[in-house]
């Protein structure tokens, strides 16, 4: 029987994203992500793996030839994603509360 591993991070402030590591959301949440981690001409998908059903969104960078400051993933409970580059990501809410992911890999 597999022992299955969680990790806590509050929400608001930044928590290291290891790569190779699938986070399952334990309720909707709405994770922030560096633009920066998707390089220009780098197909999104090649580094970061949602379902298919799950809302990704970019927040438009101010800065010239940088397409998109941030990245925005909204996942409902259950739904999982896994970078393929470690990472600092903030998961965002109205009010500040600890966010449990359980982990695989």
């Amino acid at each position: 029987m597999t022992q299955s591993r969680t990790i806590q991070v509050e929400s608001n402030k930044a928590f290291a994203w290891l790569k190779g590591l699938r986070l399952v959301a334990s309720e909707q949440v709405t994770i922030l992500l560096p633009g920066a981690l998707v390089p220009p001409g780098v197909q999104i998908g090649s580094v970061i793996d949602v379902p298919d059903d799950a809302e990704i969104g970019f927040r438009e960078s101010e800065n010239p030839g940088e397409p998109f400051s941030h990245i925005v993933l909204k996942l409902e409970k259950g739904q999982t994603a896994r970078v393929a580059r470690s990472t600092q990501a903030i998961v965002l809410t109205e009010s500040v509360k600890t966010i449990t992911f359980a982990v695989e890999g």
